[in-house]
């Protein structure tokens, strides 16, 4: 069992804690079953980045990759 399955009120966390970071990021969930946050990151000087964050098979004990 996949890990927001098994705690969604930590998936109810991430969802909130993103959108208030990076509000314009989506999450989606892949054919095979991971959640990835999607989307454009806008730095400090006004470059936009396309970034794609994967959630590992064992978070929370490992941090999400970019």
């Amino acid at each position: 069992m996949t890990w927001f399955r098994k705690w969604p009120q930590r998936l109810q966390f991430e969802r909130h804690e993103m959108s208030q970071r990076f509000p314009d990021l989506a999450l989606h969930e892949t054919d095979d079953g991971r959640l990835v946050w999607r989307g454009p990151v806008v730095s400090g000087r006004q470059r936009v980045y396309h970034v794609l964050i994967t959630y590992p098979d064992d978070f929370p004990l490992s941090s999400p990759r970019w």
